[in-house]
């Protein structure tokens, strides 16, 4: 009676190349909703520091200015991890699609 012995096949290096892209475009989405987050951090800060009074009504002290820095930092990366502007996205495929024609040469 003779045996068999089954064995998967070690990973070839087109799995290799697989895993690698994925994990790079899993940076890249992470890198470009860390920028969306930074973008939109500016533009509420830059929304408060235009409007009239404070986040607590007027004459807001320095407390109450880095709470409110606090809290635009945090909103901004809750909105970003959830789509936000759609910056994230856009920015992630302009530059796999950038990085498709540096390959192909075109």
């Amino acid at each position: 009676m003779a045996v068999t012995l089954m064995t998967p096949a070690l990973s070839s290096s087109t799995d290799t190349t697989a895993i690698k892209k994925q994990a790079d475009k899993e940076k890249l989405e992470k890198a470009a909703k860390q920028f969306e987050a930074l973008v939109l951090t500016k533009m509420l800060q830059s929304a408060r520091e235009n409007s009239s009074g404070g986040l607590l009504g007027e004459g807001g002290d320095q407390a109450s200015s880095t709470m409110a820095g606090m809290a635009e930092e945090h909103f901004a990366q809750a909105l970003a991890a959830k789509g936000g502007l759609g910056l994230a996205s856009m920015v992630t495929k302009g530059l796999i699609a950038a990085e498709g024609k540096v390959k192909t040469g075109r």
